[in-house]
């Protein structure tokens, strides 16, 4: 009687059905060889082996060379940056001062309009005020007051009331104290 193993062919292996070749179960294939691994000792090994060795050292010289390019340049704009560094306002000429509060002057308004920081005072505290409110909230409500925020400081007055209307009630309530304690509110309507 034949063993349970013997009585499956090998072909199952090969199925037409999964995208095989069709051939006949009793066909040998051949095993996949190894290829050889470089023995040292024999002379393509240390060929090998060498050619190698050379590759990855010249590797590292490249990698070492960019890393010395790269560095001399950042100690260069160091030292150009030190170069330019200005006096200190104690041995300015008044001239020089009077420039030197000019542009300091300008670059904080310049600051300013990235910051999107309002130049009128009230809006400054219904900012704060918003803020302030979305600190206290949780959840949902806090993103809400957020967006509110956010849309208020853009200074797109049409999408601000109407995401004002869309809140809920207690919500939208809240939000209006903030601009009512400041007279912002007109006719039940953020200005």
């Amino acid at each position: 009687m034949k063993d349970f193993k013997d009585m499956w062919e090998d072909s199952a292996a090969n199925s037409v059905g999964a995208g095989g070749v069709d051939m006949p179960a009793d066909v040998q294939q051949d095993k996949k060889r190894k290829k050889p691994v470089y023995d040292g000792r024999t002379k393509a090994g240390r060929k090998f082996v060498e050619k190698m060795l050379a590759r990855r050292n010249a590797k590292k010289a490249a990698q070492d060379l960019t890393a010395q390019k790269t560095n001399a340049a950042s100690v260069q704009m160091k030292e150009d940056t030190v170069d330019e560094a200005k006096k200190p306002v104690s041995k300015m000429t008044p001239a020089e001062k009077e420039a030197d509060a000019k542009k300091r002057k300008e670059y904080k308004a310049y600051q300013k309009s990235k910051r999107n920081e309002a130049a009128d005072p009230k809006v400054a505290k219904a900012i704060q005020g918003l803020n302030d409110l979305g600190n206290k909230m949780k959840g949902r409500d806090q993103k809400d007051v957020r967006r509110i925020e956010k849309l208020y400081r853009s200074g797109n007055t049409k999408v601000f009331q109407g995401a004002i209307r869309a809140l809920d009630t207690d919500l939208r309530d809240q939000v209006k104290d903030v601009f009512d304690e400041l007279g912002m509110v007109k006719n039940g309507v953020v200005i």
